[in-house]
């Protein structure tokens, strides 16, 4: 009972506070079945095999879309990534990763822990900072 009682003060605590995101305050709290925001891009570093990023891509489909600021130094982010996205093989659900590290790092990196699925880059930080 009273490590339930924790964990619902550590949550409302949470949740009283602004959280913090990969790339600062998180000032948006979208929910499932939200409109997406407009994904803006300067390159396609990765997808799935026969297909090409179209804004189309995420009408009507179920996407898990997430933010990493820096891939390069995280191989096990890599691996579980694509881990998430094996188990969801075959599901009517596709993954897209938003990046905004410099390509000077990040390309040496995904030639030796390729990420599976939509990995984009947003050096600009026009869609990362929808999520601010």
């Amino acid at each position: 009972m009273t490590v339930r009682l924790l964990i619902l003060l550590f949550a409302f605590a949470l949740s009283a506070s602004g959280q913090t995101g990969l790339f600062g305050p998180v000032s948006s709290q979208p929910e499932a079945g939200d409109l997406a925001p407009d994904i803006i891009f300067s390159r396609v570093l990765s997808a799935p095999a026969g297909t090409s990023w179209n804004p189309s891509n995420i009408v009507g489909r179920m996407t898990v879309l997430t933010f990493v600021p820096d891939i390069s130094d995280n191989p096990e982010l890599v691996t579980k990534w694509n881990a998430l996205i094996d188990e969801f093989a075959g599901k009517p659900l596709q993954f897209v990763l938003i990046t905004d590290e410099k390509e000077a790092s990040l390309l040496p990196s995904l030639a030796q822990h390729p990420l599976k699925e939509f990995v984009l880059l947003d050096r600009s930080d026009e869609t990362v900072g929808l999520m601010d």
